[in-house]
């Protein structure tokens, strides 16, 4: 419930990574949306979040979502942490 009625998105990624960690997969659509988020900030979390749960199960999803974020124009920080995990 808190996940749904959290308004900062910083803990919004704290929450899902935590939840998703816990086996509930529907997190993973949620953490992915706050690669859309304004804030480069909630954007590298999000990211290392999401390289943090990677496996074989759920690769699929999150390679191509952070290989089409590569592709905007971004901030530096947030481009130096994508090129750490996508070289």
């Amino acid at each position: 419930m808190q996940a749904k009625a959290e308004q900062d998105e910083i803990a919004r990624t704290g929450l899902y990574y935590a939840l998703y960690s816990l086996g509930a997969t529907e997190y993973l659509t949620a953490l992915l949306e706050l690669l859309e988020s304004d804030s480069h900030v909630v954007v590298i979390r999000t990211i290392q979040h999401l390289v943090d749960i990677m496996n074989a199960a759920n690769k699929d999803p999150i390679l191509p979502a952070l290989h089409d974020l590569s592709q905007r124009e971004l901030p530096v920080s947030i481009k130096e942490v994508l090129n750490e995990y996508l070289d």
